[in-house]
């Protein structure tokens, strides 16, 4: 995806910034407060840096302490997402933060503390926002809070949405629309997307099951596409289990009765959306039913790429 890496080195370019290591003394709007020692913002909002003793009844260790991040309020991860030619598409965000080991990684569309879309560093607004805080502005796909990183954070938490729309989205130059299987590829990627849009990501619909179909048998080399092709031939499970479990329900590698395929979208050549289908079959194995899984690509390739989510 030649033109997706180009639009991420072009932003990484013009948003280019700095990170230097300085004392606390030194931190604009940060002090130690006097009466519990803890690192706080002047404005009383974003987090705290606390002390915190922690103690078990069992294991290696027992007692121990430990500084930790103290924040008493959600943020929102909110992914937007809008069929574009019939194919589902996700609005992310080319995000810069300090702490990134390659400084930019793609971010769900939102990806804001509530002190952050308060605008209490006196900052700009959070763009797309209304699209996770006012009704009525699409169709809610997901809505969960998930914890924190707990062994860094103390009790946060993060609200996980994906909302589909049917507007008409003007996109940001630091935004992108891409579909689910070019975001799929680029999670293969080391340090391309970062964590919180594996968050979001994960709370994706399971697609609907429908009746399972007879292929018709394909010649070798019978592709239109090398690339699918090639694609067709890698494994989609790098570990299978020794001894599958017979499925106790509905899932996208195991189930009883029909065989789950869903239309997920993916890059054609690297330019726009294509349609990528996803069929899971299962195989009999000495009178159990074994979990197995294939990918079979049925691609449609998309013109050029979209500038509206």
């Amino acid at each position: 995806m030649p033109e997706i890496h180009q639009w991420l080195r072009e932003r990484a370019r013009v948003n280019e910034f700095t990170t230097t290591p300085v004392p606390f003394a030194e931190l604009d709007g940060w002090s130690f407060a006097a009466d519990t020692g803890d690192l706080v913002h002047r404005s009383g909002g974003f987090f705290r840096i606390r002390g915190l003793h922690v103690t078990r009844a069992s294991g290696p260790v027992t007692q121990w302490s430990q500084p930790i991040i103290d924040q008493p309020e959600i943020g929102v991860l909110g992914m937007l997402a809008k069929k574009i030619d019939g194919v589902l598409c996700l609005l992310v965000q080319a995000k810069i933060e300090p702490g990134n080991i390659n400084m930019l990684q793609l971010s769900p569309t939102v990806q804001a503390t509530r002190s952050n879309f308060l605008r209490l560093h006196g900052g700009a607004t959070t763009r797309y926002l209304e699209y996770f805080t006012e009704p009525g502005r699409g169709r809610v796909l997901a809505d969960v809070l998930h914890s924190e990183q707990g062994g860094s954070f103390y009790r946060k938490r993060n609200r996980n949405i994906i909302v589909e729309t049917d507007e008409d989205v003007p996109v940001h130059d630091d935004y992108r629309s891409l579909s689910v299987g070019q975001i799929q590829a680029l999670l293969r990627e080391d340090n391309m997307v970062n964590m919180d849009a594996r968050t979001v990501l994960s709370c994706l619909p399971a697609p609907e099951r429908s009746p399972r179909r007879t292929r018709r048998p394909r010649a070798a080399g019978d592709h239109r596409d090398p690339e699918l092709a090639q694609r067709r031939q890698e494994p989609l499970l790098t570990h299978r289990p020794a001894h599958p479990r017979k499925a106790a329900g509905a899932g996208w590698f195991t189930g009883e009765g029909t065989a789950p395929a869903v239309e997920v979208p993916r890059d054609a050549g690297g330019v726009g959306c294509g349609a990528t289908r996803f069929c899971y079959v299962r195989s009999a194995a000495a009178g159990r039913t074994a979990a197995a899984a294939r990918v079979c690509f049925v691609a449609a390739a998309k013109a050029g790429p979209s500038r509206s989510a």
